[in-house]
């Protein structure tokens, strides 16, 4: 039988666990929320709370590489996307800066309008006409759609395996 304070504990680890797992998840449709790494968050509470033993250490490591692997995997699906429709290296660099910069001094909401606002005026420049440039648009779309799902698939199988972890020591 546990005592009240240690119930206390559990019960509300598994809550708040639980609230950022879903938080996390929900969250990765938002291109700049860190969902992979709430996620990851809400299982490195769950270690610490309930003990890393061999199982658990190795359940964490991989949910570690894979909030890690996605997180690069997101850019380089877009950038490869956006590569592949036309859109020159110096475009897609300058769009990830004018995105990142704008994030962290504006708002993730202008840091958002930032990559495909700038991807354009380059290309548009460059190529000398616009439609062409909303055709190397395009490709960034499609990479960054491809990102989401790619993240919502990650975000996924790193909740199964915390799934895993929790089973694991139900069974002890």
């Amino acid at each position: 039988m546990l005592f009240p304070l240690q119930q206390f504990i559990e019960t509300s680890t598994m809550f708040t666990v639980s609230v950022l797992m879903l938080a996390g998840l929900v969250g990765l449709i938002i291109p700049v929320y860190p969902g992979l790494v709430v996620i990851w968050i809400g299982s490195l509470i769950y270690g610490i709370v309930y003990g890393f033993t061999t199982p658990g250490i190795i359940l964490f490591t991989i949910i570690t590489l894979l909030m890690i692997g996605g997180e690069v995997i997101d850019n380089v699906i877009i950038a490869i996307w956006t590569r592949g429709s036309g859109v020159s290296w110096f475009s897609i660099i300058l769009a990830m800066l004018a995105s990142l910069i704008a994030t962290f001094t504006l708002t993730p909401l202008v840091g958002i309008i930032a990559a495909p606002l700038v991807i354009y005026l380059f290309e548009w420049r460059r190529l000398q006409s616009w439609r062409t440039a909303l055709q190397s648009l395009k490709g960034m779309m499609i990479g960054w759609g491809l990102g989401v799902v790619t993240h919502f698939g990650i975000g996924i199988l790193m909740i199964l395996l915390w799934v895993v972890w929790l089973w694991m020591n139900w069974q002890k």
